[in-house]
């Protein structure tokens, strides 16, 4: 039997990172998703007056990330960015504080924080508008504006909104307990929204990598478990999710692992979907602004894992399939070494992959080549193994009747 404890979780070297990707490549990639953003807004303000029915919440709360990215920069630094940000920041504004989106604030008070994210961040980033902040406290006020079930991440998002820029902000890290943050994603079965629920909590209790949160377990657990989470999002060729989870390094300060930094290349590369998604293109401007903040850059070359190469192709052909996803195609045109340095993201789909397919016998043949080899594991491989114990202990358990 293979026992979970046969692979080591790989952790980042602890030599200084190779070259990371330069600030005006960075640069370029908010660029981009503030002037999609713009020509966002621009459509959507001739239907304002529709708001009161549906009110384009989603697209709204995307770019006030963004704009809240960007305006938290150093402005001296950033000029353009800055110059930008803030034209976006006044289009932004005549959108969300729209007398329609007042009217909803109005009509449905338990909905108030979510109608009223876009104004409440513009606040927190230099641009108030107090009529349509007593609108909100109006709606605050009212008994019913605490009804209805919601997710704890989603919790926790209305708990940063109100304590957005207040002293009392550590007061998230107790709420991040009760969300998925908290407890060891379970990669053998996570779907897409498993993984942003946790790439959502990691966003507002970080504030967007302005403060580090007291979070219930090692933040490297939790980047170690992101990093096999990123297979999954990759194969699902999921652009606005890759890029979500990626926020996970720069917002914890943490240096970028091969997959991690593999998987940004594969996002930016992706611009034909980011021209038609303002959700990929907002996340991809969000996570390039946050990076911006400090030294948590992704790299643009990274050393080998030093695998064998029969390994490194005896993974790669388990993931042979008709079409290969997009970010297959990428890293086989990838220089040899860059190929060999993500062999645990080979290794982390095909096991997912494996799993998917309930193919058990494919779990252990891949466990037991990388222990064979001595190759340095992955948290996915940590839970495989207990999968596998977990099913070899079930056959021993007698049928009742």
């Amino acid at each position: 039997m293979i026992s979970p404890r046969s692979f080591p979780v790989a952790s980042p070297p602890e030599d200084p990172p190779p070259a990371a990707w330069p600030a005006y490549a960075l640069s370029a990639r908010v660029v981009e998703a503030l002037e999609l953003s713009l020509a966002a807004l621009d459509r959507l303000t001739p239907s304002i007056a529709s708001f009161d029915a549906s009110p384009p919440i989603a697209p709204l709360r995307d770019i006030a990330l963004l704009v809240r990215a960007v305006l938290t920069l150093d402005a001296e630094r950033y000029p353009a960015l800055a110059a930008q940000g803030a034209e976006v920041a006044n289009a932004l504004a005549r959108v969300a504080r729209a007398p329609a989106m007042a009217r909803r604030l109005a009509w449905a008070p338990a909905d108030a924080r979510d109608t009223a994210f876009a104004h409440v961040v513009l606040t927190a980033s230099g641009h108030p508008d107090a009529r349509f902040h007593a609108r909100l406290d109006r709606a605050l006020a009212a008994p019913t504006s605490s009804s209805g079930e919601r997710l704890p991440h989603e919790r926790l998002r209305h708990a940063w909104l109100a304590l957005l820029d207040d002293t009392a902000i550590d007061a998230l890290d107790t709420m991040a307990d009760r969300t998925a943050v908290a407890s060891p994603i379970d990669l053998c079965s996570a779907g897409p929204h498993d993984l942003f629920a946790v790439a959502d909590a990691l966003r507002w209790v970080t504030d967007l990598g302005r403060r580090m949160p007291r979070l219930a377990r090692a933040a490297r657990a939790l980047l170690d478990e992101l990093d096999s989470a990123l297979a999954l999002a990759l194969d699902a060729d999921d652009v606005a999710l890759v890029a979500e989870l990626l926020l996970a390094w720069p917002v914890l300060h943490a240096a970028w692992s091969p997959t991690a930094s593999f998987a940004y290349a594969w996002v930016v590369a992706q611009e034909p979907v980011r021209r038609v998604s303002l959700e990929a293109s907002c996340a991809l401007g969000t996570l390039s602004a946050v990076a911006l903040r400090g030294p948590w850059r992704p790299l643009c070359t990274w050393d080998s894992d030093a695998v064998r190469a029969p390994l490194w192709h005896m993974l790669r052909g388990r993931l042979d399939a008709t079409p290969s996803p997009s970010w297959l195609v990428q890293l086989d045109a990838a220089p040899w070494e860059q190929q060999r340095g993500v062999s645990t993201l080979l290794l982390d789909a095909a096991l997912r992959r494996a799993i998917d397919a309930h193919d058990l016998v494919g779990v252990r043949e891949l466990l037991v080549a990388v222990e064979a080899c001595g190759a340095r594991g992955t948290a996915l491989c940590v839970q495989a193994a207990a999968l596998l114990a977990r099913v070899d202990g079930d056959a021993l358990v007698p049928a009742t009747a």
